[in-house]
């Protein structure tokens, strides 16, 4: 998306809003005439329940990984869990002066050296080319009050899953729970010694959520042939 890793930001994207047009222009322009199935972790979940409300007929299924989600139904402040770390093993509590080691340690509920190694690898190799500025003097991550209350009402009865990390104190998983009062076909899902890294953290797990979301989208389908 526009300002992260090495994809060029422009003035005229202000706000989720704009980064929403962009997404559907660019599925729009690449497949035109197919349909997809949506994954968004963290931020990308709050930008896909815009793609929802936006093309829900070219959806065939949508995937939320810790996905931060504005409150949409109820008044209420979003409670995080404290920071927590389960597990971090001796080898990186020794280098935690390294500035890698220390960003992952920032977040990790879990932290070993494999942990470490995917972390370089699928988050902060993005992280560390993404444009700061962008993202965090001129970018503003809000949707409008409009769409928020457009969200209330969407008809959405394709498969879902909502996963969350126990640990998560970046989002939490309370918010992504009322999700289930707006889409009848999500499963929601808390999976502890898990923070906002939940794929990494707890790869074993994750996986059978992502096949079991997969099987569930292939029975529709058959379904509907």
């Amino acid at each position: 998306m526009p300002g992260m890793g090495r994809t060029p930001a422009s003035n005229y994207i202000k706000t989720a809003y704009d980064t929403l047009e962009l997404i559907i222009e660019f599925i729009n322009l690449i497949i035109p005439n197919e349909n997809v199935l949506l994954a968004g972790e963290s931020f990308g979940g709050h930008l896909s329940l815009g793609l929802i409300n936006k093309i829900p007929d070219k959806i065939d299924g949508v995937f939320l990984l810790c996905p931060h989600i504005d409150s949409l139904i109820y008044k209420k402040e979003s409670s995080l869990p404290e920071k927590t770390s389960i597990f971090i093993s001796d080898i990186l509590q020794k280098r935690e002066n390294d500035p890698d080691i220390k960003k992952l340690l920032d977040t990790a509920v879990i932290a070993t050296p494999k942990i470490l190694r995917d972390y370089k690898t699928s988050i902060l190799k993005g992280i560390k080319v993404c444009d700061k500025r962008f993202l965090f003097k001129h970018f503003s991550g809000d949707f409008s009050l409009k769409l928020k209350e457009d969200l209330k009402g969407v008809k959405f009865d394709k498969p879902m899953c909502i996963l969350t990390g126990r640990q998560d104190h970046i989002v939490g998983f309370n918010d992504a729970y009322e999700l289930l009062y707006i889409f009848p076909r999500a499963s929601y899902s808390v999976i502890d010694c898990a923070g906002h890294n939940l794929q990494i953290e707890n790869g074993k797990v994750f996986t059978v959520f992502v096949r079991d979301w997969i099987k569930r989208i292939e029975m529709e389908m058959d379904r509907n042939v």
